[in-house]
């Protein structure tokens, strides 16, 4: 998928180093990046307030989120003439994420519930992931949809400038009010709280492998992670195409307190760790659903191997 698509296109929903500081944290027993940011507390202010000079009508505005989702469509149709079926279907999840903002203020400005203006094929779980770091991404596609139309990567479709302008201006007002502090969202806690101790599958397309707070490699990917959970043994990870060193298949324990601050985590690093040689069965699984990372850590010496890709809740 490199270099087929946009670099701007697809904005994370958190950024990470690749060369960073590990530091171990007495009170939450786990491996923490530094990270760039912060959690707020969250709140929603009066309807009428956030709707003050917001241009569109509720049927208007509906029209707009159904004219997005022809466009994605007829985007995703262009990329399958030029693509496998797996790629695209990656271009349509990205191209999923035009549409969150929009979700976002039918869903907070009073119009209605998500699900009326979302498609089946729409990952509500990225959605939530969105309006963890909200402002920063807004101020990205803003920025990168204001240089380029998005619509037209794979190819000119008509008429398609009219309803980035219109997506824009959307954007712009949800932006305002983020940022004057008339709405708040952080749904970090709730995001994690739902997938906590449940089976899961990661389509990953790249991975990282950590060594002494360096990347040591960095390589794309095509690997299946499917973890089940079992109240008997706790997650059991299968890995599928697997390019690392981590065995394909093993299990952690869990707890009641694998739900962290940004994070939930499977297993816990030890204090003192009696394992001859280097050992490629991974101690501790950090789910990342906000960054869309999956990472494991093994000891001897202490190694991170990080995938990006996908989750899903099976």
């Amino acid at each position: 998928m490199r270099g087929a698509v946009i670099p701007h296109l697809f904005p994370r929903f958190s950024y990470h180093l690749h060369i960073e500081t590990w530091m171990y944290s007495s009170t939450l027993q786990c491996i923490i990046k530094h990270p760039f940011g912060t959690g707020r507390i969250f709140r929603i202010m009066n309807k009428d307030i956030l709707l003050d000079d917001f241009p569109f009508s509720k049927e208007e505005f509906q029209n707009l989120c159904v004219s997005v989702d022809i466009l994605i469509m007829e985007v995703f149709n262009k990329a399958s003439s030029k693509y496998s079926s797996a790629q695209s279907l990656q271009i349509l999840k990205g191209y999923q994420s035009l549409k969150y903002p929009l979700m976002a203020i039918w869903e907070y400005y009073g119009f209605g519930k998500v699900e009326e203006i979302s498609l089946p094929t729409t990952p509500l779980l990225y959605y939530r992931a969105f309006k963890v770091d909200t402002i920063d991404t807004l101020n990205q596609m803003i920025t990168g949809y204001t240089a380029e139309n998005p619509f037209n990567f794979y190819g000119v479709i008509p008429n398609s400038e009219k309803v980035v302008e219109k997506m824009l201006i959307a954007y712009r007002h949800l932006l305002k009010n983020l940022v004057s502090g008339n709405l708040h969202f952080n749904n970090t806690d709730d995001l994690l709280k739902s997938i906590l101790h449940k089976s899961f599958e990661f389509n990953a397309t790249s991975y990282e492998i950590y060594e002494s707070g360096c990347c040591i490699q960095h390589e794309t990917c095509s690997t299946y992670i499917f973890a089940e959970h079992s109240i008997f043994v706790g997650m059991m990870f299968k890995i599928r195409n697997n390019p690392t060193y981590i065995d394909d298949k093993f299990s952690l324990a869990t707890s009641s307190d694998d739900l962290l601050e940004d994070r939930v985590q499977y297993g816990r690093l030890r204090t003192i760790d009696d394992t001859n040689g280097i050992s490629s069965k991974p101690i501790v699984c950090n789910i990342f659903p906000q960054k869309r990372i999956l990472r494991f850590a093994t000891p001897n010496p202490l190694q991170l191997v990080e995938f990006s890709g996908n989750l899903r809740l099976v």
